[in-house]
């Protein structure tokens, strides 16, 4: 645009000095030939005329002229229409780039909805991972309890294996006991019902549990069927998310292969002029970032079906797991059930052989001794214990607290150097980033001062040459000139002389044209009497001459000389005749010349005063430049200071860095030297952790001990009890051989029964052992599984949020970018519109241009709508080139009456882009631009509703 104003401005400078000199010549044309005529100069008639007919040939000379400036002027209209279209079709382009750019902001969005919703999907995975975590941790509970019952199991075993030896021994070394009569037959009755009545509850505790272990396995299943429901929702959602993906994808390759189409249906001269402005680097940044996005959707489609599989795999190991979990439990259900039904057998077993194992009471007293001097030590030993772990625990907490109180120092300067290392990194990136954003700006500011500097070398040296082009016309014309001032002045001198005649002779028209024919009839009357007086002389002469004698010899004299004064007189009157003739054909001609060359005139001084007004716009134009080029040096010598104090600064903050570096490297060395302190003391915490175990496992024993104690405690009560019957009974005579060999034969009967039992108890533990670790250690790792996928998850979730946001901020730049080019596009088509109107104003452009004009405006906006139209719905039209129609043509009615394309009101699409009502009353708001101001800039807001929705 700026060669084109250059030449503009170029034309419009020769013209003003073409015309200023056709001014000059004329004044001094019009004071040589005052200055000729005061002294009285006159030429002939022939030099007059060669006069006017140079004059003429250099009117048709300076007529040529005018005609090539008024071609030159077309030309520049042409120019001026073709760069409009050229800048409408730019619009078109930027706007469908606009339009592609919300899409790609739609799609964007949609894939950050969809991101959102994965991740609310994985924070639903891991409660259900934390949900089943929780459940291995109560399941291992379970394991461990049973393993701790079957352990006591063994014990109680073992301890009746040893009591049932030892009253074998005992009933080996007794002598035979005697029952004294029914009584204490009824007293041994009663005490074995006891005794089979506490083992029923003991068989009804165990069937409780059994019962409870059966609800916890129903349990777990429901648990199992809701988490399979809960994974087939699951996957409908996930085959949602793939049909929502699958949409999307066509939706952007839709609109690809729409912006596609829309750029090869576009003509090629559109392409040429985006690469040949600055919209070029524009249009391909956007294609650069429409390929950008393509592959950033293709990853996330990735990384989604990566997803899906790992979700997949998860899904089938959970239900292998739960599969075998689940038949592992039915298994020990059964073998559980199995073992309640030998529990019964035994028992019952048992409450026939207890009613043999009444001889065991004094084994037990001796027992009880020893068990009481075996406490006594133990309480001794105890309290040695218990007085050294006091003294420990002293010790210890002295240094805990000690070393607790060195730690909280050392956490608290290590948090303030976390903080201080934090406020550095973040004061230091966002140094960088501002020393980023200072380099981009320099760069961008040293490219515009380039083109700047490039432009300004370009019009230097077309104006330089220009210059040379027009003072060698002007040598030229001014060498012509001074050949032809001499012409012009004897031409102008009896110009001057004709003009004077032609207004006596108007001044006679209008003034005296009835006193010129008084005159003329009073001279014809004259001479008609002096005639008959000379006739009536002659008639005289001839009657005396006739009388006289002489009269033959003097006759001839007088009649020659009659007619020679007849024949002069006549000579005369017809020279006069044709010279008044002569007279008032040239005078017709210079009248007929003279208009010709006023009117000429006329038009002359129209086209210079229009041409001051556009020179006054351009002067007024290249003010405004030239001061905002000023601005611009201005704006670029403060960007240096600023960029120089940044560097300044910036070589502060390199020092501060270097400084603070140094701090950080010398808080690392403390940092270690803090973490081998903690290493020590984490070490000297484990063996204090060591100690505790140990004095928590010396505890242990001793409540165990006290258990023991208690229900040997309370066995030895029974057996006090026993063992005053037992002295009653032995009053009474001595138990014989054969009743003897019974109970002997019934203890070896118990003790086999015991000794198969515990077995079979130890066998089934030990083969169930394996199989629960094995299901822990697979639950275990499907758990440590499922951490790292969550985790890869979570990266892979930080990364993609990233990339969007990084993706806004791009989409972001772009928009603004697109908005400051809309803005300048709009205002060249302001300082265009407004010279198409001072254009008008002044009546030069003829209607049938105008209407040229329009019309190549309308069939450019039509082509821009079908090159802009997508394949699936029609874009809203408007009726706002018809108004321009209207507004430049002085046939607007009929050309609205016979429009042959009558354009219907914008109609609403339902893609690419929904319109509220308020955008369908800015639709059928006035577009014509003749209401608004000269230099008022046209906003967004005022254009038309096609170019907002293009």
């Amino acid at each position: 645009m700026k060669s084109l104003e250059d030449t503009i401005k170029d034309q419009n400078r020769s013209l003003r000095n073409l015309l200023m000199k056709l001014a000059e010549d004329l004044r001094n044309s019009h004071q040589r030939c005052a200055s000729n005529d005061a002294k009285g100069d006159t030429k002939s008639k022939e030099e007059l005329i060669e006069q006017v007919r140079q004059l003429e040939a250099e009117i048709q000379h300076y007529n040529e002229i005018v005609a090539q400036l008024e071609e030159e002027n077309r030309q520049f209209k042409n120019n001026l229409i073709q760069k409009k279209s050229d800048i409408s079709q730019a619009l078109g382009a930027l706007k469908r780039s606009d339009m592609d750019i919300s899409n790609l902001s739609q799609n964007i969005e949609g894939m950050v909805q969809e991101r959102d919703q994965h991740v609310k999907e994985i924070a639903m995975l891991n409660e259900e991972l934390q949900n089943n975590k929780q459940e291995l941790k109560q399941l291992i509970k379970l394991h461990d309890e049973l393993e701790e019952a079957f352990k006591d199991q063994k014990v109680t075993l073992e301890k009746t294996n040893q009591e049932l030896q030892e009253k074998e021994a005992q009933m080996d070394i007794l002598p035979p006991v005697e029952l004294n009569g029914p009584e204490e037959l009824k007293q041994e009755i009663e005490r074995t019902r006891r005794q089979v009545f506490t083992k029923e509850k003991q068989i009804l505790d165990l069937k409780s549990k059994l019962e409870h272990m059966q609800d916890n396995v129903k349990q777990f299943q429901e648990g199992f069927r809701k988490k399979e429901l809960d994974i087939k929702r699951r996957d409908e959602k996930i085959d949602e998310l793939h049909k929502k993906l699958k949409q999307a994808d066509r939706k952007s390759v839709f609109s690809e292969a729409y912006t596609e189409e829309s750029y090869t249906t576009s003509n090629t001269s559109d392409i040429d002029i985006v690469r040949e402005g600055h919209l070029a680097d524009k249009y391909e940044e956007t294609v650069q970032e429409n390929k950008t996005l393509k592959d950033t959707i293709a990853k996330l489609e990735q990384q989604l079906q990566e997803q899906n599989s790992n979700h997949e795999d998860m899904k089938v190991k959970m239900k292998h797991a739960s599969d075998e979990r689940i038949a592992q439990l039915e298994a020990e259900l059964k073998e559980l059930k199995d073992e309640n039904i030998e529990y019964d057998e035994d028992n019952r077993h048992l409450s026939q052989q207890l009613e043999a194992m009444v001889g065991e009471i004094e084994i037990l007293q001796r027992e009880h001794k020893q068990l009481q001097s075996e406490k006594v030590q133990c309480m001794n030993e105890i309290s040695k214990m218990e007085r050294e772990y006091d003294d420990a625990v002293c010790n210890k907490d002295q240094a805990i607290n000690h070393l607790s109180e060195q730690m909280k120092l050392a956490k608290e300067a290590q948090d303030v150097i976390k903080a201080e290392a934090t406020a550095f990194k973040r004061h230091s990136v966002e140094l960088e980033s501002e020393r980023d954003k200072l380099y981009a700006e320099n760069l961008k500011l040293a490219a515009e001062v380039e083109e700047l500097e490039v432009e300004l070398n370009t019009a230097v040296n077309t104006t330089d040459g220009n210059c040379r082009s027009l003072q060698e016309k002007l040598e030229r014309l001014e060498c012509t000139v001074k050949e032809k001032e001499n012409e012009l002045d004897n031409a102008c001198r009896e110009l001057e002389k004709i003009q004077k005649y032609l207004e006596q002779c108007e001044c006679k028209k209008h003034q005296g044209q009835s006193d010129e024919i008084i005159r003329l009839t009073s001279e014809n009357k004259m001479f008609t009497e002096k005639i008959r007086a000379l006739q009536d002389e002659l008639a005289r002469y001839k009657a005396r001459l006739d009388n006289c004698p002489c009269a033959d010899i003097k006759r001839n004299i007088p009649e020659a000389s009659g007619c020679c004064g007849l024949l002069k007189l006549q000579a005369e009157n017809t020279r006069l005749t044709d010279d008044k003739v002569k007279h008032e054909k040239t005078v017709k001609e210079l009248q007929d010349e003279l208009c010709q060359k006023n009117y000429i005139i006329f038009s002359l001084e129209e086209c210079v005063d229009k041409t001051n007004k556009i020179l006054a716009d351009c002067e007024r134009e290249i003010k405004e430049l030239h001061c905002h080029r000023e601005c611009l040096k201005k704006d670029f010598a403060t960007v240096k200071v600023e960029l120089e104090k940044k560097n300044y600064e910036i070589a502060a903050h390199k020092a501060d860095k270097e400084a603070l570096q140094e701090q950080v490297h010398t808080l690392i060395e403390m940092n270690q030297q803090l973490g081998k302190d903690n290493m020590q003391y984490a070490k000297q915490d484990q063996v204090r952790c060591e100690i505790e175990k140990k004095i928590m496992c010396l505890c242990e024993d001793y409540n165990t001990l006290l258990k023991d104690f208690n229900a040997r405690d309370e066995e030895l009560d029974k057996i006090k009890e026993q063992f005053e019957v037992l002295q009653k009974c032995c009053k009474t005579p001595f138990i014989h051989k054969e009743e003897f060999k019974r109970l002997k034969t019934a203890s070896k009967e118990i003790r086999t029964i015991f000794s198969s039992q515990s077995k079979k108890t130890s066998f089934r533990t030990e083969a169930k052992i394996p199989e629960c670790t094995k299901c822990l250690d697979a639950l275990v790792d499907n758990t440590g599984s499922r951490k790292i996928d969550c985790k890869l998850l979570e990266q892979k979730n930080n990364s993609l949020s990233t990339e969007v946001i990084i993706m806004k901020k791009f989409v972001h730049d772009i928009l603004i970018d697109n908005n400051n080019l809309k803005q300048g596009i709009l205002n060249l088509l302001t300082t265009v519109i407004d010279k198409l109107k001072v254009l008008e104003g002044h009546g030069t452009i003829c209607p049938s241009t105008v209407e040229i004009v329009a019309r190549a405006l309308t069939a450019l906006e039509k082509k821009l709508k079908e090159s802009a139209k997508p394949s699936c719905c029609p874009i809203p039209k408007c009726t706002c080139m018809k108004e321009i129609c209207m507004s430049y043509s002085r046939k607007s009615c009929a050309e609205s009456d016979s429009d042959p394309d009558p354009k219907p009101k914008s109609t609403m699409c339902a893609a690419p882009r929904e319109i509220c009502n308020c955008e369908e009353e800015s639709l059928t708001c006035d577009c014509s631009m003749e209401d608004r101001p000269m230099h008022e800039p046209v906003m967004i807001r005022d254009l038309c509703a096609c170019e907002v929705v293009l």
